[in-house]
């Protein structure tokens, strides 16, 4: 498997809709949103030429599907780039197994998106492949479209997680668990439907080891891509460089499906490298996390606050609770040079009524 030198390195139901920009209103009231301020502030770095090709691609009726993001928020940032640049927001479908999840995207995100309402929601990745399946939207069993311009899909990190306690030496190769069935059927839907690019998601994990030593299942998913004429590449992306108040990493692939560019594998090989590199380009720190808040008194904080105090109340108090895990912890940070009479709380925190009905093991960590 050859894999590109600039791949590990870390860095940075069909809906036909409306013109986002002329027609949704509930699109437009994105305008003022800290998403568009973002995506404007990138739309700038792109030089004239770069924001004309990406204006004409977009409008000549690019469309995008999604699977296992969870939380729609693809569909947002499309959305919200029609919107800016004045082009339909054509999305294909949705592909959620997780019902909670399926439900938000239905009533919170499908609304901000022009006619999204209308997209077909599948519930089952593995079935995608066969063409036909079950849609939550329309209650029956609906087409899957193909050939779409872009697919995205955060396949299942669960097994893959640092926090893990599963082996993960080869899960992607041989399918084990839910990281690697999730991947399987990806592949099985590249294969079959062979969507123009892909844009897929992960944890860090998947990064490459330190040292040189070979990540298995970053060596499988890059030869089963390059297997389907997929030319692949990658960057680990931390949210707070890109407008969010937040330091998560995730690691990104985009692969392009050269054959339908009419690409040799080495062309589409430099386009993906020269669009993680463009995407490097594009960072904005993110600022304050104020306005990502809810108010003290909002409704739902208050209820939240309401929930956690009953359950603190009625929770049950363990021996381990009581002796086992203080005495660990107390060793822990004496190994540390952390003195446990010195892990105090403020005057302010033990009045904070969210501290008073945290788990009995997190207060520490404040204090």
């Amino acid at each position: 498997m050859k894999r590109p030198a600039s791949a590990v390195k870390p860095a940075p139901k069909v809906v036909r809709g409306e013109s986002a920009g002329g027609a949704s209103s509930k699109v437009a009231k994105q305008a003022d949103s800290l998403l568009c301020d973002y995506m404007k502030q990138c739309l700038k770095r792109l030089s004239l030429a770069k924001r004309k090709r990406l204006t004409a691609s977009l409008r000549a009726d690019f469309s995008m599907s999604s699977a296992c993001t969870g939380s729609g928020m693809v569909e947002v940032v499309f959305a919200t780039l029609c919107n800016i640049v004045d082009a339909p927001c054509l999305c294909n479908f949705c592909c959620e197994k997780v019902p909670f999840k399926r439900d938000f995207i239905t009533n919170v995100v499908s609304p901000l998106t022009s006619n999204h309402g209308d997209a077909c929601m599948f519930e089952d990745m593995t079935i995608l492949p066969e063409r036909v399946a079950p849609c939550k939207t329309h209650g029956k069993d609906c087409r899957v479209p193909d050939r779409m311009d872009c697919f995205t899909c955060g396949f299942s990190c669960k097994d893959l997680s640092k926090l893990s306690t599963a082996q993960k030496d080869n899960i992607l190769r041989k399918a084990i668990g839910t990281s690697g069935k999730t991947l399987a059927a990806l592949l099985n839907f590249a294969n079959v439907c062979k969507p123009k690019t892909k844009i897929l998601e992960n944890v860090d994990a998947l990064e490459e080891e330190p040292g040189g030593v070979e990540n298995d299942n970053l060596e499988f998913l890059y030869s089963a891509m390059q297997a389907l004429s997929y030319s692949v590449s990658q960057r680990t992306l931390i949210s707070s460089k890109f407008g969010l108040p937040q330091n998560r990493k995730r690691i990104f692939f985009v692969c392009i499906h050269y054959e339908s560019f009419g690409l040799s594998p080495a062309s589409g090989q430099a386009l993906v490298d020269k669009i993680l590199d463009n995407v490097g380009n594009l960072e904005v720190h993110g600022g304050s996390m104020r306005p990502f808040l809810l108010k003290d008194d909002d409704q739902l904080v208050q209820a939240e606050l309401k929930r956690r105090q009953e359950h603190a109340a009625g929770a049950k108090v363990t021996i381990d609770m009581e002796t086992q895990w203080p005495r660990q912890h107390a060793d822990f940070f004496q190994a540390k040079g952390i003195s446990w009479k010195d892990m105090q709380a403020t005057a302010g925190l033990l009045a904070n009524p969210w501290y008073q009905c945290l788990p009995r093991r997190l207060p520490e960590v404040l204090d």
